[in-house]
């Protein structure tokens, strides 16, 4: 397979997905922007910088969020350890 016909199939599968800025996922989380630059640059999020800027796709967003999800029965009770 071509470089090209991947990069060709590469972005049509990311013009089909959201795409945040840091900005953006700091309000849907409702955390403030430095603690969203932060899991970004430790790579708890996965990002990708354009133009100085990072930008969350929606997929990496969700496996963050899924990831920080407690399961209860699997997860120790988060109570517990406060």
């Amino acid at each position: 397979r071509s470089v090209s016909a991947f990069l060709l199939n590469r972005s049509a599968d990311l013009a089909m997905e959201q795409i945040y800025t840091a900005q953006e996922v700091a309000e849907i989380l409702k955390l403030g922007l430095v603690a969203v630059r932060r899991a970004i640059k430790k790579g708890d999020i996965e990002a990708i910088k354009i133009s100085n800027e990072w930008r969350v796709r929606e997929s990496a967003l969700e496996a963050y969020l899924n990831k920080h999800t407690y399961k209860p029965g699997l997860d120790s009770d988060p109570e517990e350890e406060a």
